[in-house]
C-alpha cells in the first residue's frame, strides 16, 4: 500500500461575507468543494497521492455574494508539497498566503 501525499490547509475567514465552492487545485478528489462561513476558520485537506511528479503551483477559488476569486500560489515539487501546512486568511480586500515550512530537509 503506498503512502498518501496531502497537502494540508487552514482557511480563515476574516469578513461578515461566508463563501462558497471554496476549492485549491490540484486535488484528486474532483468534488472537495466546500462552504465556509463568516467569521471562522477551517481544515482543509488535498489528496496529490495520485498527481503526476511533477513540478507546480496551487489555484485557490471561491465565490462570494460579491466576487469570485482566483488566486495562484506556493510550489510543489515533484507531486509533493514542500509546506507543512498553509495558512490562507481571506480578508474583505484581499488573500493572504503563509506556508510553514519544516525546519530542515
Amino acid at each position: 500500500m503506498r503512502n498518501r501525499i496531502i497537502a494540508k490547509f487552514e482557511i480563515a475567514i476574516t469578513t461578515n461575507e461566508s463563501i462558497d465552492s471554496f476549492y485549491i487545485l490540484p486535488d484528486n478528489f474532483k468534488n472537495n468543494f466546500i462552504k465556509v462561513e463568516s467569521i471562522s476558520k477551517v481544515f482543509y485537506d488535498i489528496n496529490m497521492t495520485d498527481l503526476h511528479k511533477v513540478n507546480g503551483n496551487y489555484l485557490l477559488s471561491f465565490k462570494s455574494v460579491t466576487k469570485t476569486v482566483f488566486v495562484s500560489f506556493g510550489y510543489y515539487t515533484n507531486g509533493y508539497p514542500m509546506e507543512i501546512i498553509t495558512s490562507i486568511f481571506i480578508n474583505s480586500d484581499t488573500v493572504q498566503i503563509k506556508p510553514e515550512y519544516k525546519e530542515s530537509y
